[in-house]
């Protein structure tokens, strides 16, 4: 029987900031390295709000003009102009990731907005380097199977990490 202990499902895996890379770093299970102090998220919509948008299930599948619609619909111009004043040296990175259903094209067009609406600059180079199957899973098991990335980064620069649905 699995436990339903909060501690038994914390990440496995984590990503740090290396030198120049993304890398994900196994680490022993109750020694998961937490985010950064400060780390923040930044919601542009409920769950709910975006899974009942009539291109979701379209976008989330791969279909980009779908997408580019669902971002359009739900984000939020002025919050992330907000964002981009509080950052403005930060580079924007889209969590690409392949779903059950398809190639998720929410993230990057969602970060392809951001960078037409803010100015800020957009590395599609970053990417999601595991499949984590947390698609239609709780927040416990979201928040402890964290998805690992690799390419190369900035040292010393600010990232803002895009993906369709925090947890």
């Amino acid at each position: 029987m699995a436990s339903s202990r909060p501690d038994d499902a914390l990440p496995n895996t984590t990503v740090a900031r290396g030198e120049g890379k993304f890398e994900a770093m196994r680490q022993p299970k109750r020694e998961a390295r937490p985010w950064p102090e400060d780390f923040k998220v930044a919601p542009m919509t409920t769950g709910a709000k975006l899974k009942s948008h009539p291109d979701y299930v379209a976008a989330k599948s791969g279909d980009r003009d779908a997408a580019l619609r669902v971002v359009t619909d739900l984000a939020k111009p002025e919050k992330l102009r907000e964002m981009a004043a509080r950052h403005p040296d930060a580079i924007v990175v889209a969590v690409h990731a392949e779903e059950a259903s398809g190639f998720n094209q929410i993230p990057r067009k969602f970060a392809d907005y951001i960078g037409y609406v803010t100015g800020l600059e957009v590395d599609p180079s970053i990417v999601q380097s595991n499949r984590a199957g947390r698609t239609g899973q709780g927040d416990w098991y979201r928040m402890g199977n964290r998805p690992e990335f690799d390419g190369e980064v900035q040292p010393g620069r600010k990232y803002i990490i895009v993906d369709d649905v925090v947890a």
